[in-house]
């Protein structure tokens, strides 16, 4: 940076040794610096997203970095993935929904994003189609991190399918 204070790779690097120490401030300053000089830098708009949302608790500016980054990568699952969870917690339901959809489409059977679109899905009123989502989540042989939830999930959908089951479990 001292030769070139305005490399945007050697900003998101900077932004990205900040956040690991704590430092989030400083941290999405330096992604927006990044941005400002690369503003096709897709992977920084990408973390601000996440940050703005998840630690500067603005999803309002979370969902702007998430609908740019989008706008420059649309056919990048992994893009549609991180800007899918970011919607979803933004309260987008539906966008969030049809990004995780097409993500899920273009990466195959991922537990991880097969929960995230089960919630999505099911937060839009698409309940079998959810609850199928999470069984493919839970039928995963791979490492699922969120399998209780999972469980915990699939048993409630039986519960207030079933309103006679429901009350017997009060």
């Amino acid at each position: 940076l001292d030769q070139k204070p305005d490399d945007p790779i050697a900003l998101a690097r900077l932004a990205s040794i900040h956040e690991r120490l704590g430092d989030v401030q400083k941290a999405v300053k330096l992604y927006e610096k990044a941005v400002k000089e690369n503003p096709k830098a897709v992977a920084a708009m990408v973390r601000l997203s996440q940050l703005y949302l998840e630690r500067m608790k603005n999803p309002q500016e979370a969902l702007r970095h998430a609908r740019n980054a989008r706008n420059l990568a649309p056919d990048d699952p992994d893009v549609a993935l991180a800007v899918g969870r970011v919607a979803f917690q933004s309260g987008d339901q539906r966008w969030a929904q049809g990004l995780l959809q097409e993500a899920s489409r273009k990466q195959g059977k991922d537990p991880e994003l097969l929960f995230d679109l089960a919630l999505a899905t099911y937060s839009i009123g698409r309940v079998r189609d959810a609850e199928l989502q999470m069984q493919s989540a839970l039928a995963s042989s791979s490492n699922f991190s969120r399998r209780d939830a999972a469980r915990q999930f699939l048993s409630l959908v039986a519960l207030t399918s079933n309103p006679g089951q429901l009350m017997a479990a009060a």
